[in-house]
């Protein structure tokens, strides 16, 4: 019981570290790595995660409660990589649909508003696109172009393992009478202690 314990820990630990790892790679982005270069970036990463893991597990080991210490760390790895899986699953419809609405009109905002200052619009994106679209679009130094749509409603909404899509009409801003609508498909997952946009389709 107590190996497998262990190996359980161990493992769990280095999934975590090296998830963590993934999350912020984007930040190499502006190198343009070549492939080969970028999967010895992962090599490096996997071997980073087993060596601190193991140090890590050599620490535990002079600790009189390892084996409680490995368990409950266990349990809460688990659940946290559940959470990460199936985000989705433990928000009710109606928390998603208002979520959703909220970043896709700021994400709107970011172009009806043309008199908004720089830092402002800089801190809007960052509360509304995830942090790999940011950094992308910082480099293009321009973001996705997007028709702006008045009083959004949603059409259709989908759940799918770690993210989910908002289907949303409305009505173009800038047509005569408001009798022009448009349809998009936004995408959004958990990122820090919110949802944010990941990317979006146009029908």
């Amino acid at each position: 019981m107590r190996e497998i314990n262990n190996k359980t820990f161990l493992t769990l630990t280095v999934f975590f570290l090296f998830y963590l790892y993934i999350k912020n790679i984007y930040l190499l982005d502006f190198l343009y790595f070549h492939d080969m270069t970028m999967v010895f970036i992962f090599l490096v990463g996997i071997v980073a995660a087993i060596w601190v893991t193991g140090r890590l597990d050599k620490w535990l080991a002079t600790k009189r409660w390892k084996n409680q210490i490995m368990l409950i760390s266990s349990a809460l790895l688990i659940l946290f990589f559940s959470y990460q899986m199936f985000t989705p699953y433990f928000y009710t419809d109606n928390q998603l649909r208002e979520i959703g609405v909220g970043k896709v009109e700021d994400y709107l905002q970011l172009y009806s508003d043309e008199n908004m200052a720089e830092m402002e619009r800089s801190k809007l994106a960052k509360a509304t696109l995830v942090e790999g679209l940011v950094f992308a679009n910082s480099i293009a130094d321009q973001y996705p172009k997007v028709e702006v749509i008045e009083n959004v409603k949603i059409i259709d909404f989908i759940r799918s393992f770690h993210q989910f899509e908002l289907v949303v009409n409305g009505e173009l801003a800038d047509a005569v009478n408001n009798q022009e609508r448009r349809t998009y498909r936004f995408t959004l997952e958990k990122e820090g202690l919110g949802y944010k946009i990941s990317g979006f389709t146009h029908y």
